[in-house]
């Protein structure tokens, strides 16, 4: 990550990024489409499936937004049954621990809101 606004990130290619995504460590964009909190999301059954495509990463980020909100118990639950080590935060703190991940090789994915 180069650069990060409340609308919109920009990638080090120069890629703008508008609205909610998972980025991971290969470098993989995927835009979501996001109408809820991540709290909400990850809650969801059908949405919280999403996790399984990353059954082969260690760590999962989430940014939920510009103010940080602490996950429920539940999500925190959710994650670690998944096997995933959770990394919750806001979405600039989250994108700064992603990088440093990603420069140390370490299996990782984020979802940004």
């Amino acid at each position: 990550m180069q650069e990060y606004s409340s609308e919109e990130i920009v990638l080090s290619n120069k890629q703008i990024i508008k609205g909610s995504c998972v980025l991971t460590d290969s470098g993989e964009v995927i835009p979501i489409e996001l109408q809820e909190s991540a709290e909400e999301f990850l809650s969801s059954e059908h949405n919280y499936k999403f996790l399984e495509n990353f059954k082969n990463k260690e760590i999962f980020l989430v940014g939920c937004g510009e103010n940080f909100i602490l996950p429920s118990m539940k999500i925190r639950k959710l994650v670690h049954e998944s096997g995933f080590k959770l990394e919750w935060g806001t979405t600039r703190g989250a994108l700064n621990i992603f990088n440093l991940l990603v420069e140390d090789s370490r299996d990782c994915f984020a979802l940004l809101i």
